[in-house]
């Protein structure tokens, strides 16, 4: 559910790591720069992994976030 939030960072993150695409033939797709798609893959890894766990009941539940509101430097602490 948290990946589909990330909308093209999402789709980025899982070409990437499910069907084998290099940043390279994503950013002329995407028509951006190979550093950008990885920082794109990387926040939405990010965004994805930090949402709450249901296997560990006794951990800290995280504060509900978009994910533009996730990915904007002044949103973090």
């Amino acid at each position: 559910m948290r990946l589909e939030k990330c909308r093209e960072d999402g789709l980025i993150l899982l070409a990437m790591e499910c069907w084998g695409e290099s940043e390279y033939s994503l950013a002329r797709y995407f028509r951006s720069s190979a550093w950008s798609i990885r920082k794109r893959r990387k926040n939405a890894l990010r965004y994805v992994a930090s949402g709450p766990d249901v296997r560990w009941h006794d951990t800290k539940k995280r504060k509900g976030e978009t994910y533009s509101e996730f990915i904007t430097p002044e949103h973090k602490s």
